[in-house]
């Protein structure tokens, strides 16, 4: 790792915008934070340690554009950096990219999932405003009924992504050792 730069730290090219470099580096601290191998051997928090104090180098310089400019012009002096850096438009613009971290398909819940409880809370509203207008007492009791499902929905849907959040991170606070 001595001798790779701040890019090849954070696994991105060079001609990355700001957006996308954030993205990087969040991602990587997500991966490699202290906090989240608390679990593990201490070998493992030690890697991590490491990691996440070359990702906050790399990010304290690539992260303000005023340093990340000077960081390009010194690289490209010692010939370690391509002519093609931020702001510039290089000949190969196209294979310029930005390597996402790694995710685990299948951690957050099916998206209908997540559109019940505010779909409870509309038909309980609706519910509501035709018991109101009819008088019928079903339309009342159908309305609270709802209410209940909605609330616990409410509470439900989070705790089966923290769920699936958690055992897709083997190396999670979570992990089993």
């Amino acid at each position: 790792m001595a001798g790779d730069t701040h890019y090849d730290v954070l696994g991105v090219e060079p001609v990355i915008d700001a957006a996308h470099l954030r993205k990087a580096y969040v991602g990587l601290a997500r991966k490699y934070h202290p906090d989240f191998h608390t679990a593990g051997p201490p070998e493992a928090r030690a890697h991590a340690e490491s990691r996440m104090r070359a990702v906050n180098a790399a990010w304290e310089v690539l992260g303000s554009p005023q340093a990340r400019a000077k960081y390009d012009k010194d690289m490209q002096g010692k010939g370690r950096l391509h002519e093609s850096g931020p702001g510039r438009s290089p000949s190969n613009a196209s294979t310029a990219h930005y390597r996402a971290p790694d995710k685990t398909s299948g951690t957050a819940p099916p998206r209908w999932l997540t559109m019940l409880p505010a779909l409870c809370l509309i038909l309980t509203v609706a519910c509501f405003a035709i018991g109101m207008v009819t008088g019928l007492a079903v339309m009342f009791a159908g309305a609270i009924g709802l209410a209940l499902v909605g609330g616990l929905l409410f509470a439900f849907v989070p705790m089966v992504a923290l769920k699936r959040a958690s055992r897709s991170a083997p190396d999670g606070p979570t992990a089993r050792v």
